[in-house]
């Protein structure tokens, strides 16, 4: 064992010597086919069932800490899917489903699949039987599992794969009010009461429709106050970013409020296509929500993935303050961030 582990740790370090190319410690996206393995998951016939439409068991609003292990703007809380297995479920307006899985959670949990080819990186349906999320109880959920998965690996070598639940729009549209506390780093959830604000002139209200992008997914789109105009943008709640927009919006935007920050080149995380060369800037300030945001940052996807992107903002902007996705009057509430503070 020993012998074994030296060999491991000596291979990488004498490539590294000899002068090839060779990252110690990176975090990447990896493909698998989880039907290799012949003690994979059982196979499921969707025409026969059993994909009936999720139930759902939530009498009062019910409030969940954010995980602390992610320090980052995202809405990552614990999730339950059975008695002895926990993962990592983060509220993903993003995910146009009702719930994305990966792969390591089907196989951990042998879920039974349906197989679809060409739909990378999702590998085809997938039925959750149950989640539990705080006091939140959803069953028979309707799911697509992930073929990729991405991992740590040290010297090639995979140290940690990360086990998540992508809950998704098609899911939290069935909630009557999903809430976000930046400040606190907690989410509410809401099943049968409405949001009913104590001070309506303690929030500001933003219009929401839940569209079709050109590749027919859902998005949440919002009409958003930004430097005292309005713009009809989606809404990813997955993205710990600001802004996130392709170079025709921001070229138009930087325009009207006069930009003069320089860019810089860097690397973005996307799920679909790994590490994407992009370009960000750092704003001093931004009138965002007619709230003051500091050290504002904007991404700019390159040309050839924003066609299939929407142009969006993240979870950045709201770190410091609470909003509201209100599905029943379609209306995004943000509250003022010096009324949090008080």
């Amino acid at each position: 064992m020993i012998r074994r582990f030296f060999l491991t740790a000596l291979l990488p370090c004498l490539l590294y010597l000899a002068g090839c190319s060779f990252v110690p410690l990176r975090y990447m996206p990896v493909d698998s086919d989880i039907l290799k393995n012949d003690n994979g998951p059982p196979l499921l016939d969707p025409n026969s069932g059993p994909l009936k439409g999720p139930t759902m068991d939530l009498e009062e609003p019910c409030r969940i800490k954010y995980n602390p292990s992610f320090k980052n703007c995202n809405a990552m809380v614990t999730g339950q899917l059975n008695q002895n297995y926990q993962c990592s479920v983060m509220i993903d307006t993003g995910c146009p489903v009702s719930c994305m899985l990966s792969y390591n959670v089907v196989q951990e949990n042998n879920l039974p699949i349906y197989p679809i080819k060409g739909l990378s990186p999702s590998g085809g349906i997938c039925f959750l039987p149950y989640l539990q999320i705080g006091r939140a109880t959803i069953r028979e959920v309707p799911c697509l599992y992930m073929i990729r998965q991405w991992e740590l690996q040290f010297f090639g070598i995979p140290i940690n794969k990360i086990r998540v639940v992508f809950f998704g729009l098609q899911l939290m549209k069935e909630f009557r009010y999903i809430l976000f506390d930046g400040v606190h780093g907690e989410l509410e959830l809401s099943s049968k009461q409405s949001f009913m604000p104590m001070q309506n002139s303690q929030w500001l209200q933003c219009p929401f429709k839940i569209e079709e992008d050109i590749n027919k997914n859902l998005r949440l789109m919002v009409d958003i106050p930004i430097e005292g105009k309005n713009y009809h943008i989606g809404l990813d709640t997955g993205a710990d970013a600001g802004l996130i927009v392709d170079t025709k919006f921001f070229d138009m935007f930087s325009k009207s409020i006069k930009v003069t920050a320089k860019k810089q080149n860097f690397k973005q995380a996307n799920y679909q296509a790994g590490w994407v060369d992009c370009q960000k800037i750092v704003l001093s300030e931004l009138d965002f929500c007619h709230r003051k945001i500091k050290n504002a940052q904007i991404v700019i996807l390159p040309d050839d993935i924003t066609n299939k992107h929407t142009n969006f903002v993240g979870m950045q902007y709201f770190k410091d303050t609470v909003f509201v996705l209100d599905f029943e009057n379609e209306l995004l509430w943000v509250k003022d961030k010096e009324i949090v503070k008080k």
